[in-house]
């Protein structure tokens, strides 16, 4: 058995973002990666990052695609793709499969709840790019 190959997609650039203590419509567009204090300072509380992103091509029946958030980015509260909720790996807290929810147009929701003075210095929130990982072979 060979060692899977994992292609990895950044999920950088511009997201949208419901800052702590706002209401759904007060969207806001930010760019990612960037910490928790970077984007709304001291607040304690939870946000949500909305992002959208095409399915990669060239996929086989075999792979499965993965999204997975940086160590660190506090608890996550709840992640949906293309509207379903879905759950962590657990083997990896991180990783959320989204192969059976794919679609050509495809949208994430992850709410976190964050805390600044819980965070390691320069971490918390999405300080790193958030990882579309294509899992082929293995």
């Amino acid at each position: 058995m060979t060692a899977p190959h994992i292609h990895r997609i950044r999920l950088q650039g511009p997201w949208q973002v419901i800052p702590p203590g706002e209401e759904r419509f007060a969207l806001q567009e930010v760019w990612l990666p960037a910490t928790w204090t970077d984007l709304f300072g001291q607040s304690v509380g939870t946000a949500t990052f909305l992002r959208s992103f095409n399915s990669p091509t060239n996929i086989d029946e075999q792979d499965r695609l993965w999204i997975r958030l940086p160590p660190g980015c506090g608890e996550v509260m709840s992640f949906l793709h293309n509207g379903v909720s879905l759950n962590a790996d657990s083997a990896d807290p991180m990783a959320f499969e989204i192969t059976s929810t794919r679609e050509i147009h495809n949208r994430i929701e992850i709410t976190l709840t964050g805390d600044p003075s819980a965070f390691a210095p320069g971490e918390g929130g999405l300080w790193q790019p958030v990882l579309l990982e294509i899992v082929s072979g293995g």
